[in-house]
């Protein structure tokens, strides 16, 4: 998935991975069955590793550093952890209903290409893909493949969690999604906004824009 560069941490791999497990028991815990915890999951991993992206824009200040690290250090981690759990999702539904599933709507379809996709970056993500890109082009792959990734996963999990009969009495975590939905919409929104007056006064891209 996105990075800021190539090189991944064991010790951030271990607290994503943690993370994440704390994650899939806490709502499991809450009484959501291990289909949808491990939905659940991927999303909120893909989330975070969106939200990086124009949470930097919009607030220049997260890209300082603190102990060597910043916020774009974790996309790596975070993102390879996503791939990890869309994975384990996609063979518990496969186990269950059989390969036909994975075309069997036009939403599942999307989230079948969308994991195909995040397949594709994870093998992308390194130091040889990188040299032989070059950056801007290993950059431009990430980034955008990564969004694409996130909004063909939306019409999914739309279907799956708000046209099914009942919602949204029972299912809290159908509301965390619709404000995960919202909030990448309205960053994403409120950072072009940001980028297009900061180059209308100065006639230049804030720094770190490409």
């Amino acid at each position: 998935m996105r990075m800021s560069n190539t090189h991944n941490s064991p010790k951030r791999h271990a607290v994503v991975a943690v993370a994440s497990i704390g994650l899939a028991t806490a709502l499991y815990a809450l009484g959501y069955d291990y289909q949808k915890v491990a939905a659940a999951v991927p999303y909120v991993l893909l989330f975070l590793t969106v939200v990086i992206g124009p949470m930097q824009v919009i607030w220049p200040r997260l890209r300082r550093r603190f102990k060597d690290t910043t916020l774009n250090s974790w996309r790596s981690e975070i993102g390879i952890w996503f791939v990890i759990w869309a994975i384990i999702h996609v063979g518990l539904v496969v186990n269950v209903r059989g390969l036909d599933v994975l075309w069997g709507s036009p939403w599942a379809f999307g989230a079948t290409i969308s994991v195909v996709l995040a397949v594709v970056l994870l093998f992308t993500s390194n130091n040889r893909v990188y040299q032989y890109l070059g950056p801007k082009a290993w950059k431009w792959h990430q980034s955008h493949a990564t969004y694409l990734i996130f909004y063909m996963l939306a019409p999914h999990i739309w279907h799956r969690a708000y046209l099914i009969p009942g919602f949204p009495s029972n299912e809290p975590l159908h509301w965390l999604y619709l404000g995960m939905f919202a909030l990448i919409a309205l960053l994403h929104v409120g950072g072009f906004i940001k980028v297009v007056r900061h180059y209308r006064r100065t006639g230049r891209y804030p720094q770190g824009i490409r």
